[in-house]
């Protein structure tokens, strides 16, 4: 579903790259440093994405000789400029490994401006979710369930860092998270971004991934894009979207401010043979997709914490099949701490079967 007043929407495998124009030769002095005019510094290479108020490409830095992402507002785009310029300025406060680094900002020869940005290579969340679908062999061996969390954990270190520094992302969706060569994990697309504690009474963002509040306008905090990301989780975990085949903005709209996700657990599975996700995951979704926002977690700090312990085996007891995954890791934590204690208690509990079974057969069979 496209998204709602979203000022920048760009293709998936390399989104949020952005661009200004074409460029010379570079020459070199003497000292070994290039000699390149501040207008000549970035030549075009060739488009990655555009979206209905701005556009990225490719290009190479002549100075440092590596490729950048270049992105820029469509001339003809009312507003575009000023939406950039908000962009530039809420990028400017963050600088985390999750997050894709300015490098510069300028105006081109055409008056626009333009900001330059690292290019992360790799592929989107959304590309990654698709070849899962389709049972991809080899998504489905690289993409576990333990991988896709460290994804969602890297997710979340990103908007933590945001949330500290007072800017909400607001546009929290599989097309914006990126997944780098390398494993990284940016998060992309701060086009709508805004700060915290600021007033919006319009409702901006992606339907499909808002937070009920997000839905109706109403004002956010942290926990707005808290959801929207769990959103992400139920969608990794399950390979399919909570709201289902709902695709009327007005319907998703009001699916999600009038109930969210209804914790049913007749849509806890992936499609085809493959095992349930862990139930302990299902308890955690609970917890960060609560319709009323006081019942979500308070942080992203605290969802990872939780994760953690999750990840960990250290499970809450929230259900039959929570209780006996605490049980198996207790019991296994004390064979692991006292081997041979264990190992007593192992042959006393034999012995007694084998009397019990050999009692029984006594009274049996004389």
């Amino acid at each position: 579903m496209p998204p709602v007043i979203i000022p920048i929407e760009l293709d998936a495998a390399e989104t949020l790259l952005a661009p200004p124009e074409t460029l010379a030769e570079t020459s070199t002095s003497n000292a070994g440093r290039p000699a390149v005019r501040p207008e000549e510094r970035y030549t075009e290479v060739r488009a990655l994405g555009e979206g209905a108020m701005g556009e990225v490409v490719l290009a190479h830095d002549m100075a440092i000789e590596r490729e950048v992402a270049i992105k820029r507002p469509h001339g003809a785009a009312p507003g575009g400029e000023g939406q950039f310029w908000h962009e530039v300025r809420m990028m400017g406060r963050l600088e985390h490994p999750n997050i894709v680094p300015v490098h510069d900002v300028g105006t081109g020869p055409d008056g626009r401006p333009f900001i330059v940005m690292k290019r992360v290579e790799g592929e989107t969340l959304a590309e990654i979710l698709e070849h899962l679908q389709a049972r991809d062999p080899e998504y489905v061996r690289e993409y576990s369930v333990e991988r896709l969390m460290e994804i969602f954990i890297g997710l979340l270190r990103a908007l933590e860092y945001a949330h500290d520094k007072g800017v909400l992302h607001r546009d929290i969706k599989p097309e914006n998270v990126m997944i780098g060569l390398y494993g990284e994990v940016v998060l992309m697309d701060w086009g709508i971004a805004k700060p915290l504690g600021d007033t919006d009474e319009r409702i901006v963002g992606t339907p499909f991934y808002m937070s009920p509040e997000q839905a109706v306008g109403a004002d956010l905090d942290e926990r707005s894009d808290l959801y929207s990301a769990a959103v992400l989780l139920h969608e990794m975990l399950t390979l399919r979207h909570y709201l289902g085949d709902v695709e009327d903005v007005p319907a998703v709209l009001a699916a999600v401010s009038q109930h969210g996700w209804k914790h049913s657990l007749m849509d806890w599975h992936r499609p085809g043979p493959v095992p349930m996700p862990p139930m302990e995951l299902y308890h955690f979704l609970r917890h960060a997709m609560a319709h009323d926002r006081e019942r979500r977690f308070a942080s992203a700090e605290e969802m990872i914490s939780e994760l953690h312990l999750i990840l960990e085996g250290r499970v809450r007891i929230q259900c039959h099949i929570t209780l006996v995954k605490s049980t198996t890791r207790r019991l296994g934590r004390f064979v692991d701490r006292r081997p041979w204690l264990a190992f007593g208690l192992f042959l006393v509990t034999a012995g007694l079967l084998v009397q019990g079974i050999v009692g029984t057969a006594t009274a049996l069979f004389g």
